[in-house]
């Protein structure tokens, strides 16, 4: 089980809940041929990265004899008893050296934190040659967002002429268009938001040594996205959260106490970036709900809220109408982006954000 260190909530062993249908869909266990390329599509954390190395395990850790049972007509009988630590093939995919898997990720180190078209290309020579150790070789693209034009226009390429027994799986988290040619050339397959009791279950799993309470809380604010609770551990953003939506419960507020928490959330640096990443999140979910609720558009179903975020959006639905609030979300999360990219000082950002939310009437 993992621990709690970043390496072992890399989703390579990360346990898939909530998502089975997807290995099935992408493996070829099912009554149609397989296809050669995936997207999966969904917002981040939602658990894609995860059902993307979980289906590389049974692709390369199925024998041929069952692949071809099952891919391309009869549901193959598999035996799921090997789909565990104990296969060698399992163990050098999760140990990042299985010899028919290459995983393309964005390249943080350098100045455009992308996946370069050279990355891309690499995957044309790796496809060229024999599978070293099972029937297919299995390319992972985490993410097609993190792909510049060039990039896309590359993995297009192979995408078009497929080389055999090739699977490239392409992780999508919805923050670019996709290239229509792209979408025409894969299996799309869409990722929903977990329920409170799937998410609640992976982010147990995730930290078994956290409280209860910390994993319920976590749990509120994932919003059917698990994978956000390591951000959430990473920033210890949930408690800075707690003290600010404290603060837009109350009736009035001074400026020292804003300036506070805005620069807080606000703090530059690499050590700061997961706090700055959750804090644009919260922000953006506190705001979506008060407009529902401003509105009486509250969708049913919904995780549940935490209780001082009920009685902030009551105060905040005292002060602004929908569309005020709905205008904010746009505007305030186009500045983040803006701020993030040029490097500039967030903190400002919240220092506004937090002033309108707490007076009465802004337009």
């Amino acid at each position: 089980m993992a621990d709690q260190t970043d390496q072992e909530h890399h989703p390579r062993y990360s346990r898939l809940i909530g998502h089975d249908d997807v290995l099935s869909a992408i493996s070829g266990d099912g009554h149609h041929r397989r296809h050669h390329g995936f997207i999966l599509n969904g917002p981040k954390g939602i658990g894609k990265a995860t059902a993307a190395w979980r289906a590389a395990e049974r692709l390369l850790a199925s024998s041929p004899d069952e692949e071809s049972a099952g891919l391309f007509g009869d549901t193959p009988q598999i035996n799921q008893a090997d789909f565990d630590d104990n296969n060698p093939e399992i163990r050098l995919v999760r140990a990042g050296s299985h010899p028919d898997l290459i995983v393309i990720e964005a390249d943080t180190s350098k100045a455009s934190g992308g996946i370069s078209v050279d990355q891309v290309r690499a995957v044309i020579p790796f496809l060229s040659h024999t599978p070293s150790r099972g029937r297919y070789r299995v390319v992972i693209i985490d993410a097609l967002d993190d792909m510049n034009v060039n990039g896309a226009n590359a993995i297009l390429k192979t995408l078009e002429e497929p080389p055999e027994n090739a699977v490239i799986i392409i992780i999508n988290h919805q923050t670019k268009p996709m290239l229509p040619t792209i979408r025409s050339r894969v299996q799309m397959i869409s990722f929903a938001p977990l329920g409170f009791q799937d998410t609640n279950q992976v982010i147990r799993v995730m930290f078994e040594e956290a409280d209860q309470d910390w994993v319920d809380v976590a749990t509120a604010l994932s919003d059917g996205a698990p994978g956000k609770a390591a951000l959430f551990a990473e920033s210890g953003a949930i408690d800075l959260y707690a003290e600010t939506t404290q603060m837009l419960a109350g009736e009035q507020t001074d400026q020292m106490t804003i300036d506070g928490l805005s620069a807080q959330w606000g703090a530059g640096g690499v050590k700061n970036l997961a706090k700055r990443q959750i804090g644009v999140m919260l922000m953006m979910r506190l705001l979506t709900m008060a407009a529902r609720h401003a509105a009486g558009a509250e969708p049913q179903g919904q995780n549940p809220r935490l209780d001082i975020e009920d009685r902030a959006i009551t105060q905040i639905c005292t002060r602004h109408d929908s569309d005020q609030l709905a205008a904010w979300y746009q505007q305030y999360y186009q500045r983040f982006v803006q701020a993030e990219r040029l490097n500039l000082d967030t903190a400002p950002i919240y220092f506004d954000l937090l002033s309108g939310l707490m007076k009465k009437n802004q337009s």
